[in-house]
């Protein structure tokens, strides 16, 4: 009915189980979606799926000016259109220059544990609040003061093995670990061939996403996603072709030189990749 969306259902939690949709799924009131589409398309997936309720995400608010909040913030104010990022940081002069290399980035010198400098910064009407600063106990106090309304996701970034058993006693909604995120991306990188370059990995439903070049004489070359008969459990999600990116439907034929995105869960992974040929040496 909607041949124009472009977006593509990879995996779908339906009470306590989960699994990754095949062309006969039909969906039922209370799963959990996820789906992959383009970026500009995202308002009309969501409108779809009756989401508008949903608050527009239009104010973040981050504590922390080293690399992994200013990575952030540069991110979402390159990447989230009418966001309005606010960094803050208790250096002057680091400030001053993240004020010169982020012109989109409001860069406020404070401290994010001062709750009056926090609620000037509109801590209670912001969608999230990330607390990025190189010290543990610091970010969870941060988060912990900022998480004053329902609505207002906040985020601790955790170093230290100790809070894991901590999680779910802290008001603090997302406790991040660094390090252990950064391991297990390499541990990845280390399982899969150079050929195989990792997009994203989500731990919470064990699932992967990985990218492959279809190069001459592979046997998928030429023929309807339709007509690969795939294994359910396996998707191709997205299609790099030319320098553009496109959501495919069944009736897509793969071309020599597509760079292919494939979805799986983590266990199908190696089969995909057989599949495809990918070399495993």
């Amino acid at each position: 009915k909607y041949p124009g969306l472009g977006a593509i259902i990879v995996y779908v939690e339906r009470g306590d189980d989960g699994f990754v949709p095949s062309g006969d799924w039909t969906a039922r009131a209370g799963d959990l979606c996820f789906a992959v589409t383009l970026h500009e398309r995202v308002p009309s997936l969501m409108r779809l799926f009756d989401v508008e309720h949903h608050k527009r995400l239009s104010r973040v608010i981050i504590v922390g000016g080293g690399k992994l909040g200013t990575n952030l913030a540069h991110r979402l104010s390159s990447n989230v259109p009418r966001v309005e990022t606010t960094l803050v940081e208790k250096d002057l002069e680091k400030c001053a220059r993240l004020a010169r290399e982020f012109p989109d980035v409001k860069v406020i010198n404070g401290d994010g544990m001062d709750k009056d400098l926090m609620l000037q910064l509109g801590v209670d009407k912001a969608n999230g609040v990330v607390a990025a600063t190189s010290n543990d106990e610091m970010n969870v106090i941060i988060a912990a003061l900022a998480n004053v309304q329902e609505d207002v996701k906040t985020i601790a970034v955790v170093r230290k093995d100790v809070y894991e058993d901590l999680e779910d006693k802290l008001p603090v909604d997302v406790l991040v670990n660094p390090n252990k995120t950064l391991a297990s991306t390499f541990l990845r990188y280390i399982r899969y061939p150079n050929s195989a370059g990792m997009l994203s990995l989500i731990d919470r439903i064990g699932a992967e996403m990985l990218e492959f070049l279809l190069r001459p004489g592979n046997p998928a070359v030429g023929k309807r996603i339709m007509d690969l008969n795939l294994r359910k459990g396996i998707l191709i999600a997205i299609i790099k072709r030319g320098g553009k990116y496109l959501v495919p439907g069944g009736a897509e034929v793969l071309l020599e030189g597509d760079v292919i995105s494939v979805f799986a869960m983590a266990e199908m992974m190696p089969e995909a990749m057989r599949f495809f040929k990918v070399d495993q040496a």
